[in-house]
């Protein structure tokens, strides 16, 4: 649970679904959470951007197009704006590319999907917190660790690199900590 200074990241992906999402023309894919502490205070950006669902069990998705900040602390909409790829740190697509090809994450059970995707919420809300707190505490790292493999087995992979470029700090922060567990004897 995240402390009462940061909203849950369920109800962060509530509102970027509700507001910024249906502003947008579509059909839109709407990213996983990007954690990141401006001058201004904890924000969750989402990327938005269009896909194409395949009969082939996934979707197609295009470069994305838009970006919505939400103030963690608050959890109110602050903005959406059109994004490039190169204002992405992406040097290999122009606007409007497709990127290619995504296959829907599987779980063996729709229980353990939800499971998993409870899990890896829980955990952004404490590593989000501990990135705050500018907390390095011992605990946090099996929590990393445990973050980096849910987040990389639920993530888009065509995503990535928007994902480490636009997260930056907060990958950083799990990546050290997760590091840090696996160095444990």
């Amino acid at each position: 649970m995240p402390p009462p200074s940061l909203k849950p990241m369920s109800a962060l992906i509530l509102t970027a679904q509700q507001q910024p999402g249906n502003a947008v023309p579509g059909p839109l894919y709407q990213s996983l959470p990007v954690p990141d502490v401006a001058p201004e205070g904890p924000r969750v950006h989402f990327l938005y951007g269009i896909t194409r669902p395949s009969p082939r069990g996934g979707a197609y998705l295009k470069v994305p197009s838009y970006m919505a900040t939400i103030a963690a602390d608050t959890g109110d909409f602050e903005r959406m704006v059109a994004v490039t790829p190169r204002a992405l740190g992406d040097l290999n697509h122009r606007d409007n590319d497709a990127l290619g090809f995504e296959p829907w994450h599987r779980a063996p059970t729709p229980e353990e999907a939800m499971a998993r995707h409870e899990q890896l919420l829980s955990d952004y809300d404490t590593l989000f917190a501990g990135l705050v707190a500018h907390s390095f505490d011992a605990e946090l790292s099996s929590v990393a660790r445990r973050f980096r493999e849910l987040f990389d087995a639920e993530r888009e992979v065509l995503l990535a690199p928007y994902y480490e470029y636009l997260g930056q700090l907060f990958f950083h922060y799990v990546d050290s900590l997760a590091a840090k567990a696996g160095s444990k004897p």
